[in-house]
């Protein structure tokens, strides 16, 4: 919730301090200490532009082209996971891996992603390689929830709008 001025950047900017003299702070919170990635809370107070800009408009558009709907999720997965710094990925692992991880989903969809039998085969291996390394995107996973969440909302309402 936004203070007096309206400024809830502040907040997370100066909570720091609160954090590091806390006994059980979260994963998330020691991320941002360690190294300022803001995670869930930064793409909160930020208006959640991935779901805006990127994963909404995309899974409509193919939805448009009738595209099988689990493919659709697998690359929308992928897209999210070759731009989301996922806090999960770095405390399971490292910044590193997370890095790693963004080159090979961004490199799975330069194949043509989930829409093509030679990137699917390649999001089976990297789901194979991602579980040998405890390797979970826990925060992509939920943005994909958030994203097919919203784009049913949406259906839902156009629905209803039209039979009222």
């Amino acid at each position: 919730m936004p203070d007096q001025s309206g400024n809830d950047k502040k907040r997370v900017g100066t909570g720091s301090e609160k954090i590091k003299q806390s006994s059980g702070i979260t994963h998330g919170e020691k991320i941002y200490c360690h190294l300022g990635e803001k995670g869930v809370r930064g793409l909160a107070m930020s208006g959640y532009p991935i779901l805006c800009e990127l994963t909404v408009p995309h899974m409509k558009q193919y939805i448009a082209n009738n595209r099988d709907q689990n493919q659709i999720n697998v690359q929308i997965l992928l897209e999210i996971i070759g731009e989301l710094t996922d806090t999960n990925v770095i405390s399971r692992t490292s910044e590193k891996e997370m890095r790693w991880l963004q080159t090979e989903a961004r490199a799975i969809l330069k194949t043509g992603g989930a829409f093509c039998a030679e990137g699917l085969q390649k999001v089976r291996e990297l789901n194979q390689i991602c579980i040998r390394k405890n390797m979970s995107p826990g925060g992509a996973a939920d943005l994909l929830a958030a994203t097919i969440f919203l784009c049913r909302m949406e259906t839902l309402m156009e629905r209803l709008k039209s039979i009222t």
